[in-house]
């Protein structure tokens, strides 16, 4: 198959989907093995209360109010975070949502129609193969990055536009079957499990 049919296929396949319905297995590793060590580190047991308060933290350090978002979806997870930034008492920031489907991006901008979100968002349809951005103050990738085929590229302009003392964000599970681990990030996983992980080490289990 030629890489525009992959991407037709790939925008047909998520068109009419809950892109946030996981399986039952995430929900039970994540309270059972993560969620404590979470609030061990970031003193909230609501991993989106954590992005919100990360996310504000990387804009004020690096002086830039734009936070990209890689593979955003219809921005259901992004308008709760910055909902949650609101609610901290940050006000000047900008969620630029990068998405593939111009099917999603439509149900993105009619979830924050007519709600004072509206100023906080701008909505890029992109092919991340091609991405060229400009610099930033924060980047955030929620589920989004085992879905991207060209992650060197992607990686190297987050490097290379991300500000100083901005923060690239991710959740994601990129394993072997689903969600089962790659044997070398297990090892990473069943290490942090010993004692309460630091940030350094929840950053690198992100990455299962």
């Amino acid at each position: 198959m030629s890489d525009s049919g992959r991407v037709a296929q790939e925008i047909e396949f998520f068109k009419d989907m809950d892109l946030n319905a996981l399986p039952e297995i995430y929900s039970y590793w994540s309270n059972t093995h993560l969620i404590h060590f979470i609030h061990g580190v970031f003193d909230s047991y609501n991993l989106f209360e954590v992005f919100a308060a990360e996310l504000g933290q990387s804009i004020k350090a690096s002086g830039n109010s734009r936070i990209v978002s890689i593979g955003a979806g219809d921005a259901e997870i992004d308008v709760m975070i910055a909902e949650k930034m609101l609610g901290l008492g940050y006000s000047d920031f900008q969620f630029e949502c990068l998405e593939l489907s111009s099917f999603l991006i439509e149900r993105a901008r009619q979830r924050i129609a007519g709600t004072p979100l509206e100023q906080h968002f701008v909505f890029t349809e992109v092919d991340l193969s091609e991405w060229q951005p400009e610099p930033f103050g924060a980047c955030f990738a929620h589920h989004s990055l085992h879905h991207i085929v060209a992650l060197e590229h992607v990686f190297d302009q987050i490097k290379a536009k991300l500000a100083p003392g901005g923060s690239f964000l991710t959740s994601d599970m990129i394993g072997r079957n689903g969600h089962m681990r790659w044997p070398e990030v297990f090892n990473i996983i069943t290490g942090a499990l010993i004692t309460t992980p630091s940030k350094t080490q929840l950053s690198a289990a992100r990455w299962a």
